[in-house]
């Protein structure tokens, strides 16, 4: 199968290929058979700073978490021998298969040619592949090699296995958020009213008390029949208007207790 350029393969079956890896096993690529998704990045040759940079994001990216949820894999691919590839895994202590395309069929069967204008043996491209082994994306920049780190990282953060598990650990916050706000707000509201007829309470006794200004006549007529001795009753009515101060008509009435005259006249 011959691809003249990479975005001709997005949407379609993943070309299946078989090359030497590092360790001079051999690796063969079927689309979909793995059932994990798959990122290939292509590179111009092993050893050199731009690609040992590339390599290595790629290696410790297997411990971030868009990587390990998704379990991907990554494969590494460049012209290079075997020999060449197996010093390059080790002086980095890579951890994914590094492919030795010395042919460049498998180049060509992605439409992978030369980078920077035909400078450098391949040019750097990687491709993201569904567990279905469908190509799904793509990205080309021989220049920055680090970003195809970040391409990938942000392809798998959208993948539905991740957004399944960021989906599945939201409700299980919310719940535990939203069961200890409601009791805490129960008791509350229960509190307030109870502290409440308390208070009205308390003023009742007072407000029954206030009326006892108006009682002074029946207060006087009951003092007035109790003491037997008359002396007493004129005392009395002495010191009534001296403690109401206010009911002024209801002293008005009160001259007209002349007995106070009669008293004498009994003597």
């Amino acid at each position: 199968m011959s691809i003249t350029k990479p975005k001709q393969l997005v949407g379609q079956k993943a070309p299946e290929f078989t090359l030497p890896n590092h360790d001079g096993s051999t690796y063969t690529f079927t689309p979909g058979a793995s059932g994990r998704p798959t990122a290939i990045f292509f590179y111009p040759e092993s050893g050199t700073s731009g690609c040992t940079a590339e390599a290595c994001t790629f290696r410790d990216a297997l411990s971030e978490e868009a990587f390990k949820s998704t379990r991907v894999e990554i494969v590494g691919i460049s012209p290079d021998g075997v020999e060449k590839q197996a010093k390059f895994v080790k002086d980095n202590k890579l951890n994914f298969p590094v492919l030795s395309d010395e042919k460049g069929d498998v180049r060509k069967a992605y439409g992978v040619g030369k980078g920077l204008f035909g400078l450098t043996k391949a040019g750097r491209i990687t491709f993201v592949i569904d567990a279905d082994g469908t190509v799904k994306d793509f990205f080309e920049s021989t220049i920055k090699f680090k970003a195809h780190h970040k391409f990938v990282q942000d392809w798998l953060k959208t993948y539905p296995a991740a957004a399944a598990t960021a989906t599945a650990s939201e409700p299980a916050t919310e719940a535990t958020t939203a069961a200890p706000a409601a009791p805490a707000t129960e008791p509350t509201p229960d509190a307030v009213p109870a502290a409440e007829p308390a208070k009205e309470e308390a003023p009742e006794p007072k407000t029954a008390e206030a009326p006892s200004e108006d009682k002074p006549a029946t207060e006087a007529a009951a003092t007035e029949p109790a003491p037997e001795n008359a002396p007493s009753a004129v005392e009395t009515s002495d010191t009534v208007p001296a403690v109401v101060t206010e009911p002024a008509a209801a002293l008005a009435p009160t001259p007209a207790i002349a007995p106070a005259t009669q008293a004498p006249a009994i003597a």
